[in-house]
């Protein structure tokens, strides 16, 4: 009695059969091309267990230790600068000074407004008007070069000034 293997193989077309061994082909040489692999694999796995349990002296062993120390110490460089980075956003870096007469009956430009701002242009600005008999000095919060204070032309200069240069 005939198996139905043998009389599928009888019964089916050259070309299915033709198409049928060249798969079983190379499913061999893919699963040889794996075989190879894994054993180089693991090959070069025991070479380096035998070369990281090796002598503590190896220079091949020092550079590694030293260039991952100094991975570490790159990263942690790299999170520093991101912090002051951060910290730099809100710290006055900008400034403008403009000075002026106040008043008209006085001179040498004694009347100022001064804008110190930061990167984003939150900050404030301190206006003095000297007179003759007095000094007065304001000062105006300022959030995003803009004040919920009116604003004299003066402060309004100072705040431009500031925003065009940065602190030394």
């Amino acid at each position: 009695m005939a198996s139905w293997w043998t009389i599928w193989i009888r019964t089916a077309p050259a070309p299915l059969l033709a198409g049928l061994a060249v798969a079983v082909g190379l499913a061999l040489l893919a699963g040889l091309g794996a075989l190879v692999a894994w054993r180089r694999a693991a090959r070069l796995e025991r070479r380096l267990r035998v070369w990281l349990d090796g002598p503590l002296d190896s220079p091949l062993k020092e550079a590694l230790d030293q260039s991952l120390r100094q991975g570490a110490e790159l990263q942690d460089l790299r999170e520093q600068l991101e912090r002051y980075q951060r910290r730099g956003q809100h710290t006055l870096s900008r400034f403008g000074l403009v000075r002026y007469n106040a008043f008209p009956d006085s001179a040498a430009e004694l009347s100022f407004s001064l804008a110190l701002l930061t990167e984003g242009g939150d900050g404030l600005v301190l206006t003095g008007l000297w007179g003759r008999d007095e000094v007065r000095v304001y000062a105006k919060e300022v959030a995003q070069e803009h004040s919920r204070h009116v604003l004299t032309p003066e402060e309004r200069q100072a705040i431009a000034l500031a925003m065009s240069r940065r602190l030394p």
